[in-house]
């Protein structure tokens, strides 16, 4: 997630110092399956080159992407300060909160993680979950803005914007990941993820904050206010996803997809 003048601060104590903890041992697991994540669950590009279908040329031209987009959004600052300054930022935090609690609750079907730099700018997407079992791919777009969190309610023209772009890539078949997951046999491998259904998050500050504070890295459910919020996210993009059902332009192929995620979402809620 990339963040331009952003609005909202992030709390002073540094809530986030758990999560890197979390994300990092998380990572370790998945890359010993094979997932190509560094210590923040982030698909690596450099590790996709040897990999069927990518170059060398390809990773440079997208190394060369990031660096020219990335060098607009923050001028002046190495991509080491960068990562620090991101990592301060209530849209960075609330990426990696949404991360680790998908990773805690529905990890052991699902691989979650975070996409690539390149995915993150070009296609728009800020997480990627692939089920194990059937292989559905899905994205999710996030954002922090003042909204309300009773789901569908909202007044936000933010928020409404962002809608209506993940409508727009929906009903036109879905998004591309360049640097993404494919289930090969029983494995999950890197490939190109193409028609990959969207879904959109937003969270408020103050939701945010909270949901910091509650985390609990040393549980392998999420329980108390942490469950409470992992459920909000459930409900929240079911919700969608049944709006998402009502447009008479979505995508076919979209529409199966969604109606398979959707019941594994109500699946994943906790009691």
């Amino acid at each position: 997630m990339v963040f331009r003048n952003e609005r909202f601060k992030a709390p002073q104590e540094d809530q986030a110092d758990k999560l890197d903890l979390y994300l990092a041992k998380m990572a370790e697991v998945l890359r010993a399956k094979g997932i190509p994540v560094d210590s923040g669950l982030r698909l690596v590009m450099e590790d996709f080159v040897g990999v069927e279908g990518y170059s060398a040329e390809d990773l440079e031209k997208s190394t060369q992407y990031v660096a020219n987009q990335m060098g607009k959004f923050h001028p002046g600052l190495t991509m080491d300060a960068i990562d620090e300054k991101e990592k301060k930022s209530n849209g960075t935090r609330f990426e990696m909160l949404k991360t680790a609690l998908f990773v805690k609750n529905i990890g052991d079907r699902f691989i979650v993680c975070r996409s690539s730099r390149y995915d993150d700018i070009a296609n728009k997407v800020d997480n990627v979950l692939v089920d194990s079992v059937t292989g559905e791919q899905l994205c999710i777009f996030d954002e922090v803005v003042d909204v309300t969190v009773v789901p569908g309610q909202s007044s936000s023209g933010l928020l409404q914007n962002k809608k209506t772009f993940v409508v727009g890539v929906n009903c036109k078949g879905g998004a591309n990941v360049e640097y993404g997951l494919v289930k090969k046999g029983e494995r999950m491998v890197p490939g190109r993820m193409v028609g990959v259904p969207v879904l959109y998050l937003a969270i408020s500050p103050l939701v945010l904050q909270e949901g910091l504070k509650v985390f609990d890295p040393n549980t392998t459910k999420s329980a108390g206010k942490e469950a409470n919020l992992f459920n909000y996210l459930c409900t929240t993009l079911i919700g969608e996803i049944r709006e998402f059902l009502t447009i008479r332009d979505l995508d076919t192929k979209i529409s199966d997809k969604l109606k398979h995620v959707n019941d594994l979402f109500e699946l994943a809620k906790l009691a």
